[in-house]
């Protein structure tokens, strides 16, 4: 990578960090009860709920986290069992778009009556069938959505009691971003994908989004680390490439050889014998042995030494 990139991405990745530095913090205000709630939207994979849930974490905050089919019932019943925690509705727009459910987040963000030390507190009431449940709620609200919310009246009226955040991120931003993770390196499980490695997916996917004209998220990125540990670990037919170029474009995208299920195993088995081969040797003879025989990366070789120890443990080593 070019100096000129490297420095072109540091501007973007403290232009990325101010911005998500913000969202932290109106998530710690929610969390220490300078606010009580917060409304965070943006569009998908650019780190809201992971910047949010990890301001969380960090200051330790019993925290209930919600990104499922949620009705105004099931809002309710949410905040009753737990009225103390700070409630995180991700993928918010089902919850937002029903005034019932407006409703309910309305009364547990404002203040409806003064308890015996003249505090207001949040009072929140349910009345359905003849019957009213009740309960008063000093927790927190964050709802984290990837569209802005409606026009709706309740809507705006949420949005008077708490602050809202659009994260407006560019796709320079999140390619920075996309460098700066991939440099780290991927782990999953017993694998490993070098640095370089995830570099080279990172910049793959950075090109062949532009290329159809898709948005940058960091969603992409860990899928492609997943195409690539696949496709070297001998379990598809098509390289990575097109694997992660299929997935971008939305349909089937192979330029290159793909390798039939029968030569898959084939390789995989041929892979395995040499691992076995030149384990023993040292390091740097071991990886120079491989990559003349396998002619691929170091970390595949782990993966095909890790795979074997599994099957001698299991029985299965000749």
């Amino acid at each position: 990578m070019s100096s000129a990139v490297q420095y072109a991405d540091s501007g973007h990745l403290m232009e990325l960090t101010k911005k998500f530095q913000v969202v932290r913090d109106r998530v710690a205000g929610v969390a220490m009860g300078y606010q009580t709630g917060v409304i965070i939207t943006g569009r998908g994979g650019t780190g809201k709920s992971f910047a949010a849930t990890e301001e969380l974490e960090r200051l330790g905050c019993d925290y209930k986290l919600h990104n499922t089919h949620l009705t105004p019932r099931a809002v309710f019943d949410e905040l009753e069992e737990n009225p103390s925690s700070v409630h995180v509705i991700e993928d918010a727009e089902e919850v937002t778009r029903n005034p019932v459910s407006l409703g309910v987040l309305r009364s547990a963000t404002w203040g409806s009556r003064r308890n015996q030390e003249g505090r207001y507190e949040r009072l929140i009431t349910w009345r359905a069938h003849g019957a009213t449940a009740e309960v008063v709620f000093d927790g927190g609200i964050v709802l984290i959505s990837n569209r802005p919310f409606g026009h709706l009246p309740e809507m705006q009226a949420l949005a008077t009691r708490i602050p809202s955040l659009d994260i407006d991120v560019t796709d320079a931003e999140i390619a920075a971003l996309m460098r700066n993770v991939a440099r780290r390196g991927h782990h999953a499980g017993e694998t490993r994908l070098e640095p370089a490695e995830c570099l080279e997916v990172a910049e793959f996917i950075i090109a062949e989004s532009a290329l159809s004209s898709r948005p940058l998220d960091m969603r992409a990125l860990i899928l492609g680390y997943a195409d690539r540990l696949q496709s070297e670990d001998g379990d598809a037919g098509c390289g990575w490439k097109d694997l992660i170029r299929s997935t971008l474009r939305g349909r089937p995208a192979v330029t290159g050889d793909i390798d039939p299920v029968g030569s898959r195993a084939a390789r995989t088995a041929r892979e395995l014998e040499i691992a076995r081969e030149i384990a023993g040797l040292a390091r740097a003879d071991r990886l120079q042995a491989w990559q003349e025989r396998a002619g691929t990366s170091e970390s595949s070789l782990y993966r095909r030494l890790a795979e074997l120890g599994r099957r001698d443990a299991q029985g299965h080593g000749s």
